[in-house]
């Protein structure tokens, strides 16, 4: 079994995670997600549904362990970003504003991650 630690780790940064170690196991292989983030859990568990396969989560302490069976193809073409969702309870009554749609002057991909990331 394959672990990837993702605690004190924001989305999309778990999903990132996940979906590259899905993507290096072969059919059968199993995973386990460590996780400190309720809200992150929900949407690694969101993805990994939605990838056709079966999570299941344990709670010990404050950390989550999400266990994944991979069966199937894990598509690269999907956007993890389009899984991360914000807890609602934690929104409060800030504007930001950026002068691009991306942080630094690298890759326009990782640079929109990192925006998106900050935000949330």
């Amino acid at each position: 079994m394959k672990t990837i630690d993702a605690k004190g780790k924001l989305c999309p940064v778990p999903l990132i995670m996940t979906k590259k170690a899905l993507g290096e196991l072969k059919e059968n292989e199993s995973l386990e997600v460590l996780m400190d983030n309720e809200t992150s859990v929900k949407n690694v568990i969101r993805y990994i549904e939605e990838m056709g396969m079966k999570p299941s989560t344990e709670k010990k302490d404050s950390i989550y362990h999400v266990f994944v069976n991979k069966t199937g193809e894990v598509l690269e073409n999907v956007n993890v970003e389009d899984f991360c969702t914000i807890d609602s309870e934690k929104l409060s009554d800030y504007v930001v504003s950026f002068q691009k749609n991306k942080l630094g002057e690298g890759s326009d991909e990782l640079g929109t991650i990192l925006a998106k990331a900050f935000i949330n």
